[in-house]
């Protein structure tokens, strides 16, 4: 109940975040890429986390093809972010865009058939969701590798060359982004692929990204990262508004699943459907 509640106000706090961060300059490059980076972001936290829940087989598949194809399109995100961070690099940028994006086109694709992962195993408690790799799984880790370091390596250059303000708004930001994904990268690519994970271990990739989301806010609050001007009074208020929704909510549904579960003897996945509703 607490790793749901968690991972859905993780996915929660992306699609506020990017939605927040675009409707401040819908006009800007950097603001609309980041935005769209949030979302799937969420996207990939949500299937990641499901996938080994127990749910019926054909949908933790589909998760898990969803997990793939959502941080194919993540990883792509985040390299044309940094293009565009803080300001945009190149002025063809539908010509950048459109050679970025074919591969990344494909991979998603690819990624709802057997050739990135096949064979995918049923729900087992405790464990992640077991599959195979495909015969281009090695091609979606290059992938996504040579576009993370791509991110980090221009990311850290447009360091190196700012000054002031916008020295310290690209710090943050490259600390987030490299930070959440090393983490997820290295658990959800290559120790997952080595060991039989127990689910707590195997979601420290979601959680990570926690990361991105704090330093983004804080770059926002204290630098006022991509020219977004916050009232603190107001957020703060806001902030803990949404919190005591949240906490009242989630006790309402944890209490009536439990009455559910003890008093009328129906399965726990009843419960849980009766108590979300």
């Amino acid at each position: 109940m607490v790793e749901r509640l968690f991972s859905s106000a993780t996915a929660l706090i992306f699609c506020v975040l990017g939605t927040f961060v675009f409707s401040k300059h819908p006009e800007s490059p950097s603001n609309r890429t980041f935005a769209v980076t949030c979302f799937w972001v969420a996207v990939w936290i949500s299937s990641n986390f499901w996938q080994s829940e127990p749910i019926p087989s054909r949908w933790a598949a589909f998760l898990l093809h969803l997990d793939f194809a959502s941080a194919a399109l993540a990883v792509s995100a985040f390299l044309l972010f940094s293009l565009n961070f803080p300001t945009p690099i190149f002025r063809t940028a539908v010509v950048v865009r459109g050679g970025l994006l074919i591969p990344t086109l494909g991979l998603v694709i690819l990624s709802f058939s057997d050739f990135i992962v096949r064979d995918i195993g049923k729900y087992q408690s405790g464990v992640q969701l077991q599959f195979k790799q495909g015969p281009l799984f090695g091609a979606y880790a290059a992938y996504t590798i040579l576009y993370l370091l791509g991110t980090y390596l221009i990311l850290y250059l447009r360091w190196r060359a700012s000054q002031g303000i916008d020295r310290n708004r690209i710090a943050y930001v490259f600390f987030g982004i490299t930070s959440a994904t090393v983490i997820a990268a290295l658990v959800n690519l290559f120790i997952s692929q080595q060991f039989l994970l127990p689910t707590a271990v195997s979601r420290v990739g979601v959680y990570g990204g926690l990361l991105l989301a704090g330093s983004v806010a804080i770059a926002i609050v204290r630098h006022q990262l991509m020219d977004i001007e916050v009232i603190i009074r107001r957020t703060v208020v806001f902030a803990g508004l949404a919190g005591s929704v949240v906490a009242v909510v989630s006790l309402v549904a944890f209490v009536t699943q439990d009455l559910l579960g003890q008093f009328t003897g129906i399965s726990r996945v009843w419960s849980n459907i009766f108590a979300a509703m």
